[in-house]
């Protein structure tokens, strides 16, 4: 999706500010826009099948447009998959994990907007 949009200034002496730009929502492929019905609410679901192996599907809802992050991280905090990092309008969304090079074991899934934060557990079982 393709925004564009132009802001025109107050008259400065004889010259107008004018700023163009233009905002690209990507989507990965596994990222899914399910309803564009716009929840009242921020919602990060548990993932499921849980446990899984090799895949899960995580579903998240979002009140506001914004800058989106869903990550994965191991039981040291580190982060072992980023899910989504992009812009995204609101709606209702499913992402599909696919955990494969990942050893068995307790992971955390981190939703993170500029209004919201949470997270979950989720166990990959190999």
């Amino acid at each position: 999706m393709y925004i564009n949009w132009t802001c025109l200034g107050e008259p400065m002496g004889a010259a107008y500010l004018v700023v163009q730009d233009e905002l690209c929502l990507n989507y990965p492929k596994e990222v899914q826009l399910v309803s564009s019905e716009i929840p009242t609410d921020y919602i990060l679901e548990q993932n499921y099948p849980n446990p899984f192996n090799p895949s899960t599907n995580i579903k998240y809802a979002l009140a506001d447009d914004g800058m989106v992050k869903l990550a994965v991280y191991n039981i040291l905090g580190e982060e072992v998959a980023v899910l989504v990092e992009t812009g995204q309008v609101a709606g209702n969304y499913a992402v599909q994990f696919n955990a494969a090079d990942l050893p068995s074991g307790m992971y955390i899934y981190r939703l993170q907007t500029n209004n919201f934060s949470s997270i979950k557990k989720l166990m990959v079982i190999k």
